[in-house]
């Protein structure tokens, strides 16, 4: 007897959220992006939200990995990234 196939509605993926919720975590995420990225221009509170999340997740595990961050501003980016949810 075959076995029977299930089909399961895929989940629609449109993006990630990266909440941001005090001065503390605005300006390490800004850090990390004008340290580690590859824009031209400097990002600011202005234009970060039309950056690529991605890529803002790559430049804040790049910092976390790195020497620039203190510990505290390191358990700071662990706690972004723990925050990160997708929609």
């Amino acid at each position: 007897m075959p076995a029977k196939l299930y089909r399961f509605p895929l989940k629609t993926f449109k993006g990630l959220k990266i909440p941001l919720y005090s001065e503390e975590e605005i300006e390490i995420t800004l850090m990390a992006i004008n340290c580690f990225g590859t824009y031209e221009n400097r990002v600011t509170e202005n234009n970060v939200q039309d950056m690529d999340p991605l890529e803002i997740m790559k430049c804040l595990y790049e910092a976390k990995s790195s020497d620039v961050f203190s510990t505290r501003a390191k358990q700071t980016i662990s706690n972004i990234l723990k925050a990160i949810e997708a929609v």
